[in-house]
């Protein structure tokens, strides 16, 4: 969890023949507070590497008040740690109390892509509920839903998960619009973008993973996560739905 920033207040002053004008003060609006809930892609600098999250909390753009994220966490099962109702659990027993954040950003389930997706889209649908209820869509707040890449396209999975990560993706949208105040982030589409045209986000490797150059020209860090780029290049798709 990373504190919560000040910003300045400028004061212009005038001069004029008769004396000195004091101009009113006028307050730099304060930037967007935000909670991430997830797994492995968001967690916070995973292998060193700064996520989404990390990277605009750094950006000033949002301030990130708690990333809830774990690696290996699913959206089914309950009461652990490692799933979405033991991330939501511990927000409201935690930190809820602090303040209710303008910004909540839910991205998860490529951990349930081996299970049959009824029982995960129940529990989705609970913890999205419990957030709700719990406030984080009253007034201007929104809910930022983010939609699976295809997992099929990382270097270490060897079964097609195309088809079920579609129809993962359709299930969130359907929660998101029948609920006011919910955004959907497009992660499927960005990825499937890069690597139709890799050379335009500046890739010249997506199949071998290396730490190292993926701060530049490789998308994976290892066999199964995004590196600084990749993330870097959700962060961009994410940052606006959180202003």
């Amino acid at each position: 969890m990373t504190a919560l920033r000040r910003r300045s207040f400028l004061t212009a002053i005038g001069g004029s023949l008769g004396g000195m004008a004091l101009y009113p003060v006028r307050a730099i609006a304060a930037p967007p507070s935000f909670i991430a809930f997830g797994d492995s892609y968001t967690a916070s600098f995973r292998m060193g590497v700064p996520s989404w999250a990390d990277q605009i909390d750094g950006s000033d753009a949002a301030t990130l008040l708690v990333n809830l994220a774990v690696s290996g966490s699913t959206i089914e099962g309950i009461n652990r740690l490692r799933t979405f109702d033991g991330q939501v659990d511990s927000w409201i027993t935690n930190y809820k109390s602090k303040g209710i954040p303008q910004r909540t950003v839910v991205y998860f389930g490529y951990n349930d892509l081996g299970k049959p997706l009824s029982g995960t889209e129940r529990q989705y649908r609970v913890q999205i509920d419990r957030l709700i209820a719990n406030g984080v869509t009253q007034g201007q707040r929104k809910l930022v839903f983010c939609l699976l890449h295809d997992k099929s396209h990382n270097p270490g999975t060897t079964i097609n998960f195309r088809a079920k990560v579609k129809a993962w993706n359709n299930y969130v949208r359907s929660i998101a619009n029948a609920r006011a105040n919910c955004v959907v982030v497009d992660l499927f589409t960005l990825i499937e973008n890069v690597f139709r045209r890799p050379g335009r986000y500046g890739f010249t490797n997506l199949t071998v993973p290396s730490k190292t150059l993926s701060a530049t020209t490789h998308l994976f860090a290892d066999s199964d996560h995004f590196g600084q780029k990749g993330q870097m290049l959700i962060a961009k798709q994410i940052k606006p739905k959180l202003l």
